[in-house]
């Protein structure tokens, strides 16, 4: 039992809320408990981090962040060439000293506004250079019309695609990562504007939601093979189905005799078409040559938060019903987030970019009076 994975979530809040009919949740709204649970888990935590980039502009002070980023840890500008660290100051220090041009040394978050301001603000823009020819969703080397500016290693944004890189020769980035920071990888067209993003931020992010729980069709599969076969199925258009998603022969369970969840789950390692799929490891189960199937998605966090995540949701549920048993189940989330915490981080842990004085940047939580069911 993958207590990250989407279906078994949905699963065992049924088993344990005591509703296996699905009378009282959609599954959509069992997903809503899911991810509000996560999200709540994530602020107190601090306990997801990922990388973040941004390119400067010209006197620019003010950049939007990302919508997934809750704080930063770090900050450094012209990571190759400088690695100049900035450091964090609080707001209210900032917008007090006068508007100066140059290198940042100092960086505040405006929560209210989603902003990073900077100062003094940066006195050049990013360095930029074109692709040269098109450029395929697959490629790990790009053409471009100089590198000359660019670090020897970092990140590029072309279109809406951030792309990390590990090498440079005078005309191409080599060993490119494609779709990075939750970007997706595309085709980008001749002449095409590369930028260099100077800006490389450690940031505590929020949770993906989890919300995929496909089933239709029926398929075929072979004990100790790899290759799925599906029968009315649509894997391969509009993004139904993702590599990396998990795979499992069964269905939820919706009555109190269903007995038909998956009991193992398969990493998807290529999705040839709407109908054929390739597992990482070779199918361990029974033949089936029509049988009924789960694809569904990963948490951000990993499966030993599962049972703390499990916890969160059923006090969601139970707050929804109204139920007398919701604040001994909030106490009982709340002990198991501190067990968490203590695993995660150092004794002094203290919640994210929060000065001393001022509250919370990271919004509401499960022991406010009621936080909202999806953020």
């Amino acid at each position: 039992m993958d207590l990250s994975l989407a279906a078994v979530r949905v699963q065992q809040f049924r088993r344990r809320f005591a509703e296996l009919s699905a009378t009282q949740f959609s599954n959509r709204q069992v997903l809503q408990f899911c991810h509000a649970a996560e999200m709540d888990f994530a602020r107190r935590t601090a306990s997801l981090t990922d990388a973040r980039s941004l390119a400067t502009v010209a006197n620019q002070q003010k950049y939007s962040l990302p919508e997934d980023v809750l704080g930063l840890k770090s900050l450094i500008f012209d990571p190759v060439n400088q690695h100049r660290i900035v450091r964090e100051v609080s707001e209210q220090q900032i917008v007090q000293i006068p508007y100066v041009t140059g290198t940042p040394d100092w960086y505040a978050l405006m929560q209210a506004q989603r902003q990073l301001m900077l100062h003094p603000a940066p006195s050049a823009a990013a360095a930029t250079t074109t692709l040269t020819g098109s450029h395929s969703i697959s490629v790990t080397t790009l053409t471009v019309a100089s590198s000359t500016s660019f670090g020897g290693r970092g990140r590029v944004k072309i279109d809406d695609e951030i792309i990390s890189y590990t090498a440079t020769t005078a005309t191409t980035l080599t060993g490119c990562l494609r779709g990075q920071e939750g970007t997706v990888a595309a085709t980008h067209a001749d002449a095409a504007t590369v930028t260099w993003q100077n800006l490389e931020a450690q940031c505590f992010v929020k949770p993906k939601p989890l919300t995929k729980l496909y089933a239709t069709g029926t398929i075929a599969v072979t004990t100790v093979t790899k290759t799925v076969t599906g029968s009315s199925t649509v894997w391969n258009t509009g993004n139904t189905v993702a590599v990396g998603d998990w795979f499992g022969v069964g269905s939820l369970e919706t009555t109190p005799t269903g007995a038909t969840f998956p009991l193992s789950w398969y990493k998807i390692a290529s999705i040839a078409s709407d109908t054929s799929l390739t597992l990482e490891l070779a199918y361990r189960e029974a033949t089936e040559t029509a049988g009924s199937y789960i694809i569904t998605d990963a948490s951000s966090f990993t499966e030993d938060i599962g049972e703390i995540i499990l916890a969160g949701m059923v006090s969601l549920g139970l707050f929804a019903v109204r139920s007398p048993l919701y604040a001994l189940k909030k106490a009982e989330y709340l002990e198991l987030v501190k067990s968490g915490r203590s695993a995660l981080a150092s004794d002094d842990w203290m919640p994210v970019n929060q000065p001393r004085g001022m509250p919370s940047a990271l919004g509401p939580q499960l022991d406010d009076d009621y936080a909202p069911l999806v953020t």
